[in-house]
């Protein structure tokens, strides 16, 4: 499942964003100002990435929600051809790509969410993609299985997945720390692409499959990490509710 194209999925409605709907001449004027404009929606996992970084770096700018699914203004695809969240505007030049759009903030204010060591770096780049490769399309799989008869099956491999991806996150930590992040204390993009979606699937899989996935495996590190950045008040601010994601992720989940 490429998630990244969530926007292009039905089902999945705008919900909670309603004041920042536009129309496609108010978004104009807004791309026109000195402000980036951030595209996105509350939903998405993606967008999460982008609204995560911008809140923990005290990024300004102007936001824009753009439903999922089938909802998407017909406008939109005119401002950005790809009709994906998050996409990021910067006085006209655009930013694609939820991880991209992270990096670019972070880059834009000094990087303190990229560590200054190069062997840091090659961590926080390969824990990503491991995550991007293995875990990502597992977690949707599970969710979006409509087919009772298979869940075994699919869980049984997001299973192997995570043990795997648990040994990946630890044995890829920097020597010397003791968590609770992947460079220690220090958060990075590695978190910050990865934390979103356990958030979410926490939630949504107990809710439509009866999984508690922290519970049913054993992920100390990965659970560490997500129980500090729980408690991050600029994770706390872009995050919501279970009840909410349990809402918005019911076309996936139901039967």
């Amino acid at each position: 499942i490429n998630a990244e194209y969530m926007g292009s999925f039905s089902g999945m409605a705008n919900q909670g964003d309603s004041s920042a709907v536009v129309t496609h001449e108010a978004a104009l004027a807004l791309m026109a100002g000195p402000k980036p404009v951030l595209f996105s929606n509350r939903i998405c996992p993606f967008a999460h990435r982008a609204f995560w970084t911008a809140a923990e770096l005290g990024y300004d700018y102007n936001f824009v929600s753009i439903p999922l699914g089938d909802n998407k203004p017909s406008w939109y695809e005119n401002i950005n051809p790809l009709g994906t969240v998050p996409f990021l505007s910067v006085q006209g030049s655009p930013v694609f790509e939820s991880l991209i759009v992270a990096q670019y903030i972070d880059d834009s204010l000094g990087g303190g969410l990229t560590p200054a060591d190069a062997m840091d770096r090659a961590r926080v780049r390969f824990v990503i993609a491991q995550f991007d490769d293995y875990i990502r399309g597992d977690l949707y799989k599970v969710l979006m299985n409509k087919n009772p008869a298979d869940d075994e099956k699919v869980y049984n491999e997001l299973k192997s997945d995570l043990a795997a991806f648990e040994q990946v996150y630890t044995r890829s930590s920097k020597p010397g720390t003791a968590g609770p992040y992947l460079l220690g204390t220090q958060l990075s993009l590695a978190e910050i692409s990865i934390m979103p979606f356990f958030e979410r699937f926490d939630t949504t899989l107990k809710a439509y499959r009866n999984i508690d996935l922290f519970g049913e495996n054993s992920l100390p590190r990965l659970q560490a990490a997500l129980t500090a950045v729980r408690a991050r008040p600029a994770f706390q601010q872009t995050t919501a509710t279970p009840e909410f994601f349990v809402d918005a992720y019911r076309s996936y989940g139901s039967r």
